[in-house]
């Protein structure tokens, strides 16, 4: 059982990671024009220190919160649930400053705008 959760544990985020980048939200992204802003904000990397602190302060809420409740002799469903939003939050701002800062600059370098594919 627990080989597969690990197992589970390891595929669903590199899924989940996979059909964000790839997926409809691609096409979205691209028919908006959501992935120019995308694309330019790669080059200037404006938000990449407040993305990464907010990803790192998630983490470690997520480690502290679940620490003090192990220690208190109490984790039930309500502090899971906490938890895992916690973690959450932080998976979210990590898988979107890789997606902004690392895959959308090396997928498409130097985009501004148009067909994607000819």
């Amino acid at each position: 059982m627990k080989k597969v959760l690990k197992l589970a544990g390891g595929v669903i985020p590199f899924l989940a990671t996979h059909f964000l980048c790839c997926g409809a939200l691609l096409y979205f992204l691209w028919s908006s024009g959501l992935l120019l802003v995308l694309a330019r904000e790669g080059r200037n990397r404006i938000f990449v220190v407040p993305m990464l602190a907010i990803g790192v302060i998630f983490f470690w809420i997520s480690r502290k919160h679940k620490k003090a409740c192990q220690m208190d002799g109490r984790y039930g469903w309500g502090d899971r649930i906490v938890n895992f939003l916690f973690f959450a939050g932080f998976y979210l701002m990590i898988s979107l400053a890789f997606m902004v800062y690392v895959f959308i600059p090396w997928w498409i370098p130097g985009y501004d705008g148009g067909l994607i594919l000819p």
